[in-house]
């Protein structure tokens, strides 16, 4: 409406506008062109910046503003190409948001805003991601959402070591990302479960690979490792600062170079410190006084070292057999028994045993005779073993073989 107003008053102005009459030029020849007949500044204002007057030929006119020009009347910012001063045509002509969480929008020619995606980069009042609502937030870890830096969802990158190693694995890029500190696998990367191989305290290691569920494997010596307890150190003995402590022969286990708790082997014994009757050893030198060492480990009865000899303090040789527990037995296997025999030719007497109180059994005899048969002391009863058990009244002697008369 307004275009038209200002156009009704262009024409009633242009009806006013003074013309020159054609003048002849000075060779009284034909008038010469017409030119504009009146300047802009004669021509009335037209209320807007997006509406220009002009002169012509004819008298004044009007031509609309170039769209994008500047302009303020009617509240508007910029002319939009008809003659109007609108507040926008695109979303940069509209007033900056001071955040990138709010977006600026131009639709009709009128400004408005949209909310940034959640998850979308920030900077603004300290934060580091959009909450889909227009703020710039720092809570970005515990939306249920992968954003920000996030390598999976709620963890790594600005979260931390937070991402799981348990089923399903969670997304890493570096080991940080991890609550276990390792970050492998076939691409893309996820977070690895906690070996004693990977170089890394985790799981429920006290250091590096050692203690907890990997075992009695923390080092006491240089430097020493973390430990919770005696059974996390290769020494047995978890000490001051939650440290494994060096072995020594007065910490109540059995470490170092012992052959028994605090006695035995060289640092131990070097200080009188030798094993009595019962405990462990390796050498006679570990043991106390005359005692001897035996298969490895005193006991309070004799035992045995090689050749069957009974060691209890002493040697004494067995005139049977040696058991390490119970010293002079009369057998340990049954071979220690007497072995299958034969008496007055006709009876045969097995091989005796030997029972779990280590004493011969004696065999069973059996009457070979009572069934016409002879003793074998292998076979046992059987037809013959020499020739002399082949008499026959009729025919004379006859022949053995295989216990069998011929």
């Amino acid at each position: 409406m307004k275009a038209l107003a200002y156009a009704a008053v262009n024409l009633v102005l242009l009806a006013a506008c003074t013309t020159e009459a054609p003048s002849s030029g000075s060779d009284g020849g034909s008038p010469q062109q017409d030119a504009a007949v009146c300047v802009p500044s004669e021509c009335p204002p037209t209320g807007t910046t997006c509406v220009t007057p002009q002169c012509t030929t004819t008298g004044c006119a009007t031509a609309n503003a170039a769209a994008g020009t500047l302009c303020t009347d009617s509240g508007g910012t910029v002319c939009n190409a008809t003659g109007e001063c609108v507040e926008c045509l695109t979303p940069p002509d509209c007033p900056a948001s001071t955040t990138v969480c709010v977006i600026n929008t131009c639709t009709g020619s009128a400004c408005g805003t949209m909310m940034a995606a959640r998850g979308t980069a920030c900077t603004e009042s300290g934060g580091v991601v959009c909450d889909g609502n227009g703020a710039c937030t720092a809570m970005h870890c515990t939306d249920n959402v992968r954003d920000a830096d996030e390598t999976d969802v709620d963890c790594g990158g600005g979260c931390g070591a937070t991402c799981m190693h348990t089923a399903p694995q969670q997304l890493c890029n570096v080991a940080a990302d991890c609550l276990s500190g390792v970050c492998g696998g076939a691409a893309p990367l996820h977070c690895q479960p906690p070996t004693c191989t990977d170089n890394v305290r985790n799981g429920t290691e006290t250091d590096v690979d050692c203690g907890g569920t990997c075992g009695a494997t923390c080092k006491d010596t240089g430097p020493q490792q973390r430990c919770q307890v005696g059974g996390d150190c290769l020494s047995g003995v978890c000490g001051a600062g939650q440290l494994c402590q060096p072995p020594t022969c007065s910490d109540s286990a059995e470490n170092g170079a012992e052959t028994d708790i605090d006695c035995g082997g060289a640092m131990c014994v070097s200080l009188g410190l030798t094993c009595a009757p019962t405990k462990g050893c390796l050498v006679d030198v570990d043991c106390t006084g005359a005692a001897l060492c035996a298969s490895g480990t005193h006991t309070a009865a004799a035992t045995c070292d090689v050749g069957d000899v009974c060691v209890a303090g002493v040697q004494t040789a067995c005139t049977q057999a040696c058991d390490a527990q119970r010293g002079c037995v009369e057998c340990n296997t049954t071979a220690d028994c007497a072995p299958a025999s034969c008496a007055n030719h006709l009876e045969f007497v097995e091989a005796a045993t030997c029972t779990a109180a280590q004493t011969c059994s004696p065999g069973a005899p059996t009457n070979c005779a009572a069934s016409g048969m002879v003793c074998d002391a292998v076979a046992g009863c059987v037809e013959c073993t020499e020739n002399a058990d082949c008499f026959d009244l009729d025919a004379g002697f006859g022949s053995c073989m295989n216990n069998q008369c011929l």
